[in-house]
């Protein structure tokens, strides 16, 4: 199993998830979260976390995002031409 990629979601309040309020910054870069597609309770299969899966857009890409209490994680990177 892979290791889950520690990520920080920041923007006016992690209650709820707007698209338009919220970024995600992964390794350094900052992605702009385009679209919340949908909210669920779901494990991970690639690196073996649970909690709430954020399916969310950025650009092109549809990313599964992960809040796991206390942390955030995706289970891949994204290409550098998605950062803001």
């Amino acid at each position: 199993m892979d290791d889950p990629l520690q990520c920080d979601l920041f923007g006016d309040a992690e209650d709820t998830l707007k698209a338009e309020r919220f970024n995600l910054a992964i390794d350094g870069k900052i992605y702009a979260i385009d679209d919340v597609r949908s909210i669920r309770r779901s494990s991970s299969r690639k690196v073996g976390g649970d909690g709430i899966c954020y399916t969310i857009r950025i650009g092109e890409r549809i990313i599964q995002l992960y809040y796991e209490d206390p942390r955030w994680f995706v289970e891949e990177l994204l290409s550098d031409e998605l950062v803001s």
